[in-house]
């Protein structure tokens, strides 16, 4: 079994690592868990646990979609979760047209397969932490005011891929087990 996730990459600049690093020195109180910057990807379907045999279909379906490279714009800060227990710190896809519409494909590619569709809308993000525990929730929401609209990326996205998540200590690591190039 291989846990599974198709997704695009996010390469992150200098500006957006310097504002990465703020933010994580100015919450380094809490308890998070901090997405590495090698790491960055948009999830666009979350697979699970797959068995081997399956590799085949997926990669099959995968390469059938045929659509054209597009850049993201990546801006301010939000929260997934109650304003009083948040659970994730992410940052905004703002031009989210064309990932939801790739995510909407991959999407009904796999449900051909046997992988339902999740009950959630798609929403393009970019995670960045998941917080377990908050020393001081004003002051969390008081330090993302501050900084929420200063994340700012331009990336091109021109493949997606099928990616295995993998522990790796008290850690994990996404290994690319395919690439499937845009036009």
């Amino acid at each position: 079994m291989k846990r599974l996730f198709i997704a695009i990459k996010v390469h992150p600049d200098a500006s957006f690592l310097a504002q990465y690093e703020i933010i994580k020195e100015s919450l380094r109180a809490n308890k998070i868990s901090w997405v590495k910057p090698e790491n960055f990807h948009t999830t666009l379907k979350f697979l699970g646990n797959v068995s081997t045999d399956k590799m085949g279909e997926i990669k099959n379906e995968l390469s059938k979609i045929q659509k054209p490279g597009y850049d993201i714009t990546i801006r301010e800060l939000g929260i997934f979760g109650s304003r009083y227990k948040p659970r994730v710190l992410w940052a905004k896809i703002e031009d989210q047209d064309n990932t939801k519409h790739l995510a909407l494909e991959i999407i009904d590619k796999m449900e051909l397969i046997g992988f339902p569709k999740d009950r959630q809308n798609v929403v393009p993000h970019l995670t960045l932490g998941r917080i377990h525990r908050l020393h001081n929730t004003a002051y969390f929401h008081s330090k993302l005011q501050r900084v929420k609209k200063s994340f700012l990326l331009t990336n091109r996205i021109d493949a997606f891929y099928l990616y295995e998540s993998v522990p790796v200590g008290r850690g994990v690591e996404y290994r690319i087990l395919g690439k499937y190039p845009m036009l």
